[in-house]
């Protein structure tokens, strides 16, 4: 009875933080001093140029799928588009990330036109090449990647932060 009667004590109680702002009763305090942070590895993908389609140019129907080890997320299709616009962020948890030993993931950008080989491009990302930043500070400059591609053509992809 003791245990339980424990357990559902919700009565208002003092408590003593230990917070990183406060130093030699000299209160300096910020708004991410009583949070807990949380790090995530965020990928943006905005759009995508120049696709190549099976009959030329608006004739395929792309997407993108972000792949993290057995963890994917994908974009919604854009039909008939050789120039789509996703602006979509897949968020993967760094705990997760170090968890499983990752160390890289991959974009590839598919054709939902094609079925037997579906992938127009592909580009793997190192994790540890992806910069850190804190919520308070601005955003990372936007960057352009091309693909590999199977063809020889090039697309210029993923205006990406």
């Amino acid at each position: 009875m003791a245990k339980q009667s424990k357990e559902n004590d919700l009565s208002v109680k003092e408590i003593s933080p230990k917070i990183s702002a406060i130093n030699n009763n000299n209160i300096t305090s910020s708004g991410l001093d009583l949070v807990e942070i949380s790090q995530f590895l965020y990928v943006r993908i905005k759009k995508a140029i120049n696709l190549p389609g099976i009959c030329g140019p608006n004739t395929c129907i792309p997407y993108v799928e972000v792949k993290l080890g057995e963890f994917k997320g994908t974009t919604p299709y854009v039909i008939n588009c050789s120039n789509p616009e996703w602006n979509r962020v897949f968020a993967f948890s760094k705990e997760l990330i170090q968890t499983l030993a990752l160390s890289s993931f991959v974009i590839l950008v598919k054709d939902k036109a094609v079925r037997n080989e579906p992938t127009i491009g592909r580009r793997q990302f190192s994790i540890a090449d992806v910069p850190n930043r804190l919520t308070s500070e601005s955003a990372i400059a936007t960057h352009s990647y091309e693909l590999k591609m199977e063809m020889d053509q090039r697309i210029c992809i993923l205006e990406s932060c």
